[in-house]
C-alpha cells in the first residue's frame, strides 16, 4: 500500500509539472539553458534619440533585455543599457553618428542569450521646420 501511494504521489506531482510548465529549461545536468535571441529589432530616430523596439520573448522566465550598440555592423557591441519591458531609448545618441543596435535576453538564473539576429541600425537627426528635402 506505501509503495502505491508513493506511486500515485510521483504520478499527481509529475503530471502538475507537465500541465502548468516548468520556467527554466535545464539539462540532464541540471543546467540551465539560455533564452532565444529577441526577434523583429525595431529602431526610429528621433533629434538625439533612437527608440528601440522588439517582440516579447516567448519563455516565461525571460527576466529582462540587454541592449548592446556598435558603430558598425560586425563592430564589437558595448552594453548601453536593460529593461524589463520591449522598449529602449537611447538618449545619449547624437544626431548625424549611426548606431547598430542588437538586443539579447536574459533569465533568472542568469542566462543570457545571443544578440538578436536582426541588428538594426539608425541616424538620429535634428527636428526640421522650414525645409526644403530634394531628391536629386
Amino acid at each position: 500500500m506505501k509503495t502505491f501511494r508513493l506511486l500515485l504521489t510521483s504520478f499527481v506531482i509529475g503530471a502538475g509539472l507537465i500541465l502548468t510548465g516548468c520556467d527554466h529549461i535545464h539539462d540532464p545536468n541540471g543546467r540551465s539553458f539560455p533564452p532565444t535571441p529577441p526577434e523583429n529589432i525595431r529602431a526610429y530616430a528621433g533629434d538625439n534619440i533612437v527608440d528601440i523596439y522588439w517582440d516579447p520573448n516567448p519563455e516565461r522566465d525571460v527576466a529582462g533585455y540587454n541592449i548592446y550598440y556598435s558603430y558598425s555592423y560586425d563592430g564589437k557591441y558595448t552594453l548601453i543599457g536593460t529593461t524589463q519591458s520591449t522598449h529602449f531609448a537611447d538618449a545619449g545618441a547624437n544626431n548625424g553618428d549611426t548606431y547598430y543596435y542588437a538586443v539579447t535576453a536574459f533569465d533568472y538564473d542568469g542566462n543570457e542569450s545571443d544578440l538578436s539576429k536582426d541588428v538594426v541600425y539608425s541616424t538620429p537627426r535634428p527636428q526640421g521646420s522650414n525645409v526644403a528635402l530634394f531628391d536629386y
